[in-house]
């Protein structure tokens, strides 16, 4: 198992975290992360995230204001790396940009694909099996 991160996987489910503060849109994607056969772990903030879940599974994320930027803060100060993948509203260039920065896998606008979600982190596992390590990005 790598030192920085684990794609866990629960009866064949991906396991992995949502940070999303609109509680609709928190619903609606755990709703089709369940349904694409995923355990989802909801969070409205990165405070709940990191108060209950502090193990190394994969993020997904709504980025607005500074969430990818605090998330790696807050990753490096609890010495776990999680992989990232954010999403916004509409797409910015620039934000996209910082997020990459940031390390994360990848950036999504809504909607968007759950399958292409899954098909990410089922590659970062694959990844992970061939001993890649994840890419450690400083902003």
């Amino acid at each position: 198992m790598h030192p920085y991160w684990s794609i866990r996987v629960t009866d064949n489910k991906i396991k992995l975290s949502l940070v999303e503060r609109d509680g609709r849109t928190r619903a609606a994607i755990s709703h089709m992360l369940v349904a694409a056969d995923c355990q989802v772990e909801p969070f409205e903030t990165l405070d709940e995230l990191f108060t209950y879940d502090r193990d190394a599974i994969p993020v997904l994320i709504h980025d607005v204001e500074d969430t990818i930027a605090d998330l790696k803060d807050r990753m490096i100060d609890v010495g776990v790396w999680m992989p990232v993948i954010a999403f916004a509203d509409e797409f910015d260039p620039q934000r996209v940009l910082k997020a990459g920065r940031c390390g994360a896998l990848d950036y999504l606008t809504l909607p968007f694909d759950i399958a292409h979600v899954v098909e990410r982190i089922a590659s970062a596992r694959t990844d992970e099996s061939r001993g890649a390590k994840p890419r450690r990005r400083e902003a």
